[in-house]
């Protein structure tokens, strides 16, 4: 028991470590590309996201998706924007979702678009709330439920989302 114990805390204070490194990492990043250090932020972004920071895995992605200071690559933005999507970051979920909505970086996959909106719509996000609200409408990726997909249009637009009050207005509502 008392080994086992020794072990958790030896992990526990590594996990500690590797988090604080991770923050440090993502510090240094946001430093050297305000100083103008492109590759320099970009190598301790990338190990920022590497040590599991959700923050700086969002940013990896990015950069791969502009090529900014990287050589583009959709797959590359895909990988890493699903890695943050999966910590739970929204705005990763969103995105990600649009990825296998249009199979940009990953092959098309409806339903694996339709599982990220539906967290992020979750969360509270109306882009989400309004593309997943389509989904259902139209059938693409889940069974055809005009109700629900009415129901989740409209309230993104009942939260001022202008997008889901353009797709109202088109589908005659």
């Amino acid at each position: 028991m008392k080994k086992v114990l020794t072990i958790l805390a030896a992990t526990l204070i590594a996990t500690a470590a590797m988090a604080q490194t991770a923050e440090e990492n993502f510090k240094k990043a946001g430093d050297a590309y305000n100083a103008g250090k492109q590759k320099e932020a970009f190598s301790y972004m990338l190990k920022a996201a590497e040590q599991g920071h959700d923050k700086a895995q969002y940013c990896v992605a990015v950069w791969y998706g502009q090529g900014n200071g990287v050589e583009k690559s959709p797959k590359k933005y895909a990988e890493w924007m699903e890695k943050a999507a999966a910590q739970g970051m929204v705005m990763a979920q969103a995105r990600i979702a649009l990825c296998y909505s249009n199979g940009d970086g990953v092959k098309k996959n409806l339903k694996k678009a339709v599982e990220w909106w539906q967290k992020a719509a979750d969360k509270g996000d109306t882009d989400s709330q309004c593309l997943l609200g389509l989904c259902y409408y139209e059938g693409q990726g889940v069974p055809k439920n005009t109700k629900k997909g009415l129901e989740l249009i409209r309230k993104a637009a009942d939260q001022g989302n202008e997008e889901a009050k353009k797709a109202l207005k088109k589908l005659g509502y």
